[in-house]
């Protein structure tokens, strides 16, 4: 937790010196786990008032100071330049690509900041306004999973995928990505998951990856089966199989324009047997497949033509992280201690999005999840024993639909693809969750004037600031 804290840092802001002292205690309290993003998103919270009280000091707009300090790739989408990359970590290694100073940009222009920001430090009866920006980063891009497309002789092809569904929608994600590759229309490609027998190796769904870990395994995958496609297809047409393309479920010729369909083209994959129907494990996967892919793959041998997929350290150039930048406005009671998120924008820099309802509802389920960060959700234990006090959900209370203002939440992609992902995609899930917290916490301190150093900031933590004197609102006001 401490470590992914310290990379946060050194991503968003990209400082050229850096000094983190963190300090792990083990309390008697029950075990807990990651939620969402250990280390990044409250360092993300808690480094953005930070920073405000910087920019405070030297007379600069809070939000200029980030967008500016910001990882920014200024290359065209999709070139590498490790010498001139934003940097991921203390030993200054490249990001693959980062994009946070366009993702703040964006959010800026879809809030409007400029009119946010005259408003802010204003009364109306016993609110008070602000407005705040923040961002979060998460490492994303891992190497080291099979892949497994298998071509029927109906045409179909189908994925075996070693990851199921969290509800993201990343096995649609894969499915397409394997469309596009074998120029396939997207409902003749199936992905199957969740059973043993037919999963090929996977780390895990962990970290935002499985876009991007799945995604590049596969589709290395339908490339191989691209290769025996065009291999068969010049084996039984003639020619050569740089000859031949696989465009809209049929393998061409491109120069006489002679064709197989899929369907027939796997045939022949079944009646030449060997690589192409998986009977013989071709040399290169002998010794980095896992068995369990090979099993998977067992009930596509002399059926279907079987092409596996293998993603390494060859695919990577630099550290995969997805980055997002938002900016919140809030109005703060006074008189009850209340937070209200009035409006908010959270954009993400997540290369190009393969599934975009998939994306907006995990930008959007992030920023409410980040909400009842900033302002609501927190273990509460008995100081003696340990004992949890808040174990339900409604001692323990999580953001719902009243908690967010009537005004549309606002969010968006940057969309510029990542040089490594397959077909430019980053992951998604846990940075939107970390940047709507730290916005909200930068947007309390911007009503109040005021840095809060424990979380959440609940109605009573609000109210003994005010009373003790702390904020820029004299007691006696209200």
């Amino acid at each position: 937790t401490i470590s992914s804290g310290y990379n946060c840092l050194s991503q968003i802001y990209q400082p050229e010196t850096l000094r983190v002292r963190g300090l792990g205690v083990f309390t008697n309290t029950p075990k807990r786990w990651p939620q969402r993003g250990p280390g990044q998103n409250q360092a993300g919270m808690a480094i953005a008032q930070v920073i405000d009280e910087a920019a405070e000091a030297i007379g600069m707009d809070p939000y200029e100071i980030k967008r500016i300090n910001a990882a920014q790739q200024d290359a065209p989408d999709g070139e590498f330049d490790p010498e001139n990359a934003p940097v991921a970590n203390a030993s200054r290694a490249p990001m693959s690509s980062a994009h946070l100073g366009r993702a703040y940009e964006e959010a800026a222009e879809a809030i409007n900041y400029e009119e946010k920001r005259e408003r802010s430090g204003t009364m109306e009866g016993s609110k008070v306004y602000g407005v705040g920006s923040g961002g979060a980063s998460h490492h994303c891009g891992y190497i080291g999973f099979d892949g497994l497309v298998g071509v029927h002789t109906d045409g179909t092809v189908e994925v075996r995928q070693g990851a199921g569904n969290l509800g993201t929608e990343s096995f649609a994600a894969v499915g397409r990505m394997v469309a596009e590759t074998m120029g396939v229309p997207w409902d003749q490609v199936e992905v199957s998951w969740g059973r043993s027998d037919e999963a090929s190796f996977s780390l895990g769904q962990f970290s935002s990856n499985t876009t991007f870990t799945e995604g590049l395994a596969n589709v290395k995958a339908a490339e191989t089966a691209i290769q025996y496609l065009t291999e068969l297809a010049a084996d039984e047409l003639g020619g050569a199989p740089e000859d031949y393309e696989v465009t809209e479920g049929e393998v061409v010729n491109g120069d006489t324009g002679e064709s197989l369909t899929l369907g027939e083209t796997a045939q022949l994959a079944v009646d030449a047997g060997g690589k192409y129907d998986g009977s013989e494990i071709p040399q290169k996967y002998q010794e980095s497949l896992v068995p369990l892919t090979i099993g998977a793959a067992r009930g596509l041998t002399g059926n279907a033509l079987v092409a596996f997929g293998k993603s390494t350290g060859e695919d990577m150039g630099g550290y995969v992280t997805a980055m997002a930048g938002a900016i919140a406005e809030v109005s703060v009671d006074v008189q009850t201690g209340e937070v209200n998120v009035e409006e908010m924008a959270n954009w993400n820099d997540s290369g190009r999005v393969i599934h975009p309802e998939s994306f907006s509802a995990q930008v959007e389920g992030g920023t409410i999840q980040g909400t009842g960060y900033a302002l609501m959700e927190q273990y509460r234990h008995d100081e003696d024993t340990g004992i949890p006090l808040n174990t339900d959900f409604y001692k323990n209370k999580a953001p719902g639909i009243l908690d967010y203002s009537e005004t549309p939440l606002k969010v968006g992609a940057v969309g510029a693809p990542d040089p490594f992902g397959p077909h430019g995609a980053k992951g998604v899930g846990e940075p939107p969750y970390g940047s709507a917290a730290a916005a909200i916490a930068s947007a309390v301190r911007d009503a109040l004037g005021v840095t809060f150093t424990d979380f959440p900031i609940d109605p009573s933590s609000v109210l003994e600031k005010i009373r003790n004197g702390e904020t820029a609102i004299d007691p006696e006001d209200i």
